[in-house]
This record gives structure tokens, sequence and C-alpha cells, in this order.
């Protein structure tokens, strides 16, 4: 089982980023947070040939994860901000209302993203990005996704999800023009 902490959201990453990075993380090793294939450390080659992209956009995947500080490497390899993914025990360090995670499945979701054309990876990245305005217990999309009191729930409708998604990708698209 992979456990990924949804609180964080990947709202600062491009959507076909955050699926890609998605991807990767389902080759953490266990309790280390390394990129590992089998007891290998995944080398940048490796990373990109597993990630089936080709250079450009694995140059650009990778200055992005980089920057913002979810892959880093080191001299054991690459690693994962565990502030984000887990693989493994969970050490709770807060209340589990204030830290939540979803499970991810490994297979499924390799499989779902080498299924899928690269030019369609945004659409699988937006779902990682909904997640944290979901209601895990009443099962909405909402701005108040900690709300256990249905009554009190603000639901989203699909237009102001849209408007949420399509801000977070224009302060993308400006911090990217900013940097340039």
């Amino acid at each position: 089982q992979y456990l990924f902490n949804e609180f964080k959201g990947m709202t600062d990453l491009s959507p076909h980023t955050a699926i890609r990075l998605m991807y990767l993380s389902t080759y953490l090793s266990y309790d280390e947070n390394y990129l590992k294939t089998g007891k290998n450390i995944i080398l940048q080659a490796k990373m990109q040939d597993l990630m089936a992209l080709k250079s450009e956009t694995f140059r650009l995947f990778l200055k992005e994860v980089t920057e913002k500080g979810y892959l880093t490497k080191d001299d054991k390899g690459y690693s994962l901000c565990k502030e984000h993914f887990n693989k493994g025990k969970i050490r709770l360090v807060k209340p589990c209302s204030e830290k939540r995670f979803v499970r991810v499945y490994i297979n499924t979701l390799r499989k779902l993203y080498l299924s899928t054309s690269q030019n369609r990876h945004s659409y699988l990245g937006y779902i990682f990005q909904i997640i944290p305005y979901v209601n895990m217990q009443w099962n909405i999309v909402c701005y108040n996704p900690l709300e256990t009191d249905r009554d009190k729930i603000k639901p989203m409708t699909l237009g102001e999800l849209y408007v949420m998604l399509a801000i977070t990708l224009m302060k993308l698209k400006c911090s990217e023009c900013s940097s340039k």
C-alpha cells in the first residue's frame, strides 16, 4: 500500500507535473522515501525511461519538482518530500483531522499513467489536485473539507471548482513567466 498526504494538494504544480510526480512516487522505497526499482537506486536516466518522457519534457518536469522541493537528490539518490509522500508506516505528529492521507494503489496508478498519452496527463493531474477539496466523510467537493457536520458543508459547483483550478493554473503560468 502507498500513502499520499493530500492536505498539501500539489496545487503549486501544473496538472501534468502532478500526475507525473504521483507516478514517480510509486517507486518509493518502503519507509525511506528514496526512489528505487527493487533494491536499485533510480538514477536520472532510469527515471526518464520509467516515466516514458521525451528529453525536454523530462527536463521541465525535473526542474519544476526540484525547484518546488518535491524531489531532492543527495549522495544516496533521489528522494521525495516526506510532507507529501510516504510509503510504509505512517507516523502521525498532528491529530488525524489535521493531516489526512489517501491510499494510492501502485499497480493501478502505474497502469493508468502508462496507458494515458502524454498530452492527456494533465487530465489525470486534475484528479490529484481536487483531492484537498473533497470531504472524505461525505464524499463532497467543498470549501471546508474537514467539516464533519453535513449541514455546515459548503459545496462547490463544477464551475467553482473549475475556477479554483483555473486560478491555480494562472498563478503557475504567471510565476513561470516572471522567473524567465
